[in-house]
Parts: C-alpha cells; structure tokens; sequence
C-alpha cells in the first residue's frame, strides 16, 4: 500500500524520492534470490530497506495532513518519559528492552532542534521542553547520541549566527547550548570509560563494539571479489564464517553479536548502516543511498524569508543526524527512531516545496 499510494500520487517527480525508488528497487532485485530462503539474517537486512521505503508514502501523507512539528516533538517527550515512568513503576529500574539508549537519545535530539529558541519569547515557551530534553540525555547517557548531538547543535549555531536568524537577548545562550553539550560529552565519556576501565579492566577501544565490527569488516573486505564489491555480498550472509579471531576482544565481540541474531554474524552487526547497506548492496547500492539521503540537502537563496531559512536548517540538521548516526547502530534500520527521523525529514520536505511554490 504504501509503494502504489506513493507512485499513483507522482511522489516519483520530486528528486529524492525517485532516488528512494531507484534504490527500492535495484535493492529488491538483488533480494529476489534470497526469497526461498528467508532467514532472521536476511529479514534483517531487508529491514532498514523497507524503512526506506515507506519515506516516499509519509511525504505524501504530509500533503495531506498539516503536522506541526514542534507539538510532534512534545509528543516524543512525554511518551519517553511516560515509558521511565512505567519501567520504573513496574521494574524498579529503566529496562532497554523497546527503547535502548541510543534511540532515546536520537529522539531526544529531533525533539530538541524543535525547541531551541530563535527569540526571547521562544525561550520563554519551549524553556521547560529544553529542560525535559537534557534530563532525557543525563538519564540515558547514550555516548553515541551525545557526539551526535553536539555535531548537529554546533552546525545548528552556525547556521542561525550566519544568516542572523536569533535575537541579540538570547544571542549568549545559543552560544552556550553547544558548549553545555559539549560538557555534558566530555564528562559522558570519562565517566563510561572510567566504568569500563573498573569493570572490566580494559580501555574504551577494546570495549567498543563499533571499533570491533571494524576489524571484522576489514577481514571481510580482503575476502570480497570484485562483483561482490560493486553489487554487493547479498542478503542473510553470516559474516563470521571466514573471518578468523585475531585477538580476544575481536572474538568476544563476534560471540556477542552471534548471541543476539541466531549464532550468526549479519550485516547488522557491524554497528554501522553505511557498511551494512555496503555489503548487502555493494558500491552501487551505497552510492544511491548516498544521493538519496544527501539530496534532500538543499542551498540557500538569496531572497530566502526567515521562516524559509529556519526549516532549511531544521532539514539539515534531521539530514545530519542520519548521516553523522549511520556510524552507531545505524537509524534506518531500527524501527521507532527510523519512522521518527524519516518522518520529520518527509514533512520538512514538503514545507521547503510548499516555500518554494513548487
């Protein structure tokens, strides 16, 4: 439903949604061999494609329906924290079985672009949502999601000081948010490592699941041959079947994610959707993906009016939390953060269209 509703509204016209379906597609008829044999690995590796896909049917549900973001993102904060709330109630404790870290942590940084005020006036309103935001990220401390943010708030900054959007009253804030957020990484980061160190009594680097998966990849890639490298390795490939351990940390890593996805070692697995949707798709899949996603990057102009900017730079910076989170666990393929991003990204598009009278 979602495909034909998409194509039957011409979603195709707009370029980076006839991208989405290039892609869709070049990645469904490399999938069409696996479909007598659908394993967990291979519907896992279907998965962030299917997300994908849904993108071009929210951009037309957008046209239909008028969003208001910011009220969208008030949404997202109350759930998560109606979510502690329940856990806590129930458990004792906050279980990461629906929300893990990082989601909440992702969810928390679309909300807070929403938030961040351009004026006096918008501090005053969205101060409490501010507040409630940087809670979510002192509960969750998701190491990943808090360099993410500190990227995105940064740009963000940037942005709105170079094209002279915030008022002078709250002009010493906006260049404290990415500092204080940038404290909030510092002190993350030493406290986890400290942890570990006590823990387990080894350094972040061998305890980083994503600096492991990149020994594996680089195993993997020796052993690729040349059709594989451009069209990829395929969908449902246990990855640990030729890759030897090279040291205790790389094989404790492997055993791990073996325990998780039925004693394999899928796309998944390398913490990263860039490889991943590399190895399932090759070089020609990556690099649709690459324009799909980057062409919903748009330029400036100069007779751009002030609410035309301020939605250029709520889309760049969803454009780059997806990109700069392709390298943790990857958005598109988990399931609430990707409807979430993908959906924010669809109705920002639609604005910039409705601005540009296209």
């Amino acid at each position: 439903y979602f495909y034909i509703s998409s194509v039957l509204n011409r979603a195709w016209s707009h370029k980076p949604m006839l991208y989405v379906f290039i892609f869709i597609i070049y990645s469904f008829l490399l999938f069409i061999p696996n479909i007598t044999n659908l394993s967990t690995a291979t519907l896992l590796d279907l998965k962030p494609i299917i997300m994908l896909g849904i993108l071009p049917y929210f951009f037309i549900f957008s046209k239909k329906v008028n969003v208001n973001l910011q009220d969208f993102s008030k949404c997202i904060v109350v759930v998560i924290y109606f979510y502690i709330c329940v856990q806590l109630l129930l458990f004792q404790e906050i279980e990461g079985k629906i929300l893990i870290r990082g989601d909440v942590g992702i969810l928390a940084l679309i909300s807070f672009i929403f938030f961040i005020p351009f004026n006096s006036a918008e501090l005053k309103n969205n101060f409490i949502w501010i507040v409630l935001v940087i809670g979510l990220f002192l509960i969750y401390q998701g190491r990943a999601s808090i360099v993410v943010a500190t990227i995105v708030l940064t740009y963000f900054v940037a942005f709105a000081i170079k094209h002279k959007l915030i008022s002078k009253q709250i002009f010493p804030l906006f260049i404290l948010l990415p500092l204080i957020i940038s404290a909030l990484m510092i002190q993350l980061m030493y406290m986890r490592a400290e942890d570990i160190s006590n823990s387990w009594g080894v350094g972040v680097i061998e305890s980083e699941a994503r600096i492991m998966a990149l020994y594996v990849f680089y195993e993997v890639l020796q052993q690729m041959s040349l059709m594989q490298l451009i069209f990829g390795s395929g969908f449902g490939i246990d990855y640990s079947e030729n890759v030897e351990c090279n040291f205790r940390f790389m094989c404790l890593h492997m055993q791990n994610i073996a325990i998780g996805n039925a004693d394999t070692y899928p796309a998944v697995g390398f913490h990263n959707e860039l490889i991943r949707v590399f190895l399932t798709t090759g070089l020609v899949g990556l690099m649709i993906f690459m324009i799909s996603i980057s062409s919903f990057w748009k330029s400036t102009t100069l007779d751009s009016s002030s609410e035309g900017l301020k939605n250029l730079l709520y889309m760049r910076s969803v454009v780059i939390i997806i990109m700069a989170s392709m390298f943790s666990h990857g958005i598109i393929g988990t399931t609430i953060t990707g409807f979430v991003l993908l959906f924010t990204l669809a109705v920002l598009y639609r604005k910039y269209l409705e601005l540009q009278n296209v």
